[in-house]
């Protein structure tokens, strides 16, 4: 079932990384590229390379994917709020929050493992920083990409749950090892279905008031 998930996310990564290519969008975020060419690479290497499976390498991969994120929420800020100056003002107050927040809750810590303290808190500083930009998004009915918004209200829940049950994952088989890939493979759907899906010109859509609960539609 394992292997099964996660060959199903290399498959579902390498069709958004066509259909970014394809239909042109990978110039509306970079960023988003370049995570998913390093959950590719994790991937790989974990399936492939038995001796790759030590702790060592995956908190080294935790921590380059949460980087990466990083940039990802950067990036989206900039292109997204930049040109509205109270939205701009909004993000970079969340953006700096954000990693007030993740250097308190790690330098708080009690003692323990590093790597064990850290990463959670640091996928948790990350979660509420594309929890706040998606609201930012909301409140202000910001015209931005639907690509951004997939990503957005995409990985925001995928992130909160990621790092309420990272603790978990040597311990408990079902919660954090099945549905953090379920997850995972759903917000792929969906960006792959943003990323492929051909723009059109007919007026219409869903009211302001809920048109961030579908991010594939205008």
């Amino acid at each position: 079932m394992a292997a099964f998930l996660t060959w199903s996310c290399v498959a579902l990564e390498l069709s958004l990384l066509a259909g970014l290519i394809v239909r042109d969008r990978l110039r509306q975020c970079y960023a988003l590229g370049l995570y998913m060419l390093a959950s590719l690479a994790s991937a790989l290497v974990i399936n492939l390379c038995e001796r790759c499976h030590t702790w060592d390498f995956w908190i080294a991969k935790e921590l380059a994917h949460a980087l990466v994120l990083f940039v990802l929420a950067l990036e989206l800020s900039w292109r997204a709020f930049r040109p509205v100056p109270r939205a701009w003002l909004w993000a970079r107050l969340a953006i700096v929050g954000s990693v007030a927040l993740g250097v308190t809750l790690v330098a708080a810590m009690p003692p323990g493992p590093v790597s064990v303290r850290v990463v959670p808190w640091i996928l948790a500083a990350l979660a509420w920083l594309y929890t706040l930009l998606g609201v930012i998004t909301v409140s202000l009915k910001m015209p931005d990409e639907r690509l951004h918004r997939a990503i957005l209200w995409g990985l925001a829940p995928y992130l909160m749950f990621y790092a309420a049950t990272w603790g978990q994952a040597g311990d408990d088989v079902t919660l954090p090892n099945l549905l953090n890939p379920l997850m995972f493979l759903l917000v792929l759907g969906v960006l792959v279905w943003t990323a492929w899906r051909r723009e059109t010109s007919a007026p219409g859509g869903h009211p302001e008031t809920v048109r961030w609960l579908w991010p594939w539609r205008r």
